[in-house]
């Protein structure tokens, strides 16, 4: 014999009957896809720096850009960079740019030079120009064999305080991708090819890289123009 148990107030019956057919339904529908969107699903605690591994598969985020992102642009300089707010960010790989850039352009305290008095045959710097997170740097050196100064004529990024960071590179391409691999602006490359001060050869390539950048800002922007264009066309039909 089965025995229907019903509410004596039909109110709170109904309430009853509806709760049950909601909650059957989500569990029908939803529990199994929150399963296994609870199992994939990456986690990672945002209150301090990642490993590579656990960067990569937080954000599907190449070898080289993980890699380069937490160890690369760091070196042995202490990494203060804002953590939890690079994770939660909506991008996390420019987030970090930006923290990276944030971080190099707030030393402040004076970069002292420690010199060798006793070296026989020191590097002596003649030309020393920076401007924004780009230094050129003039040294020489005496080729006692020869009996000649060897001039060596170098771009570095450099933090705002002078501390050199890594070479920028020797192509418009190199000096761009390790900009951006800091995080750096561009603009400034504008006043240090304006530099007399700077060999012509210098200059050249520092017009050459922001020629270079500037092709690449129209390229994106028409890939974009076309990208957009091309959604047009889909929604179009789609709504048809």
């Amino acid at each position: 014999m089965t025995i229907n148990s019903v509410s004596p107030n039909p109110a709170i019956n109904n309430q009853i009957q509806s709760n049950e057919v909601s909650s059957n339904t989500s569990l029908e529908t939803n529990s199994f896809e929150n399963y296994l969107a609870a199992e994939t699903l990456p986690s990672i605690d945002t209150t301090k720096k990642p490993s590579i591994k656990e960067l990569m598969d937080f954000t599907n985020m190449s070898f080289e850009d993980a890699s380069s992102i937490l160890y690369g642009v760091v070196g042995s300089n202490e990494d203060t960079r804002d953590w939890n707010k690079i994770l939660t960010s909506s991008d996390v790989l420019k987030t970090a740019k930006e923290e990276t850039a944030k971080m190099y352009n707030g030393y402040t305290a004076p970069l002292e030079e420690v010199v060798d008095e006793t070296e026989e045959n020191p590097v002596k710097k003649t030309i020393d120009v920076q401007e924004g997170n780009i230094k050129f740097l003039q040294t020489t050196q005496t080729n006692e064999e020869l009996g000649v100064d060897v001039v060596s004529d170098s771009l570095y990024l450099a933090a705002s305080n002078g501390l050199l960071l890594r070479s920028a590179g020797n192509t418009p391409k190199q000096i761009l991708d390790s900009l951006d691999a800091f995080g750096f602006s561009v603009e400034p490359l504008k006043n240090l090819a304006q530099n007399e001060k700077i060999p012509e050869n210098i200059r050249t390539l520092l017009n050459e890289t922001i020629s270079y950048s500037q092709s690449n800002t129209q390229s994106y922007s028409t890939l974009e123009l076309l990208k957009n264009s091309l959604n047009l066309v889909d929604n179009s039909k789609t709504e048809e």
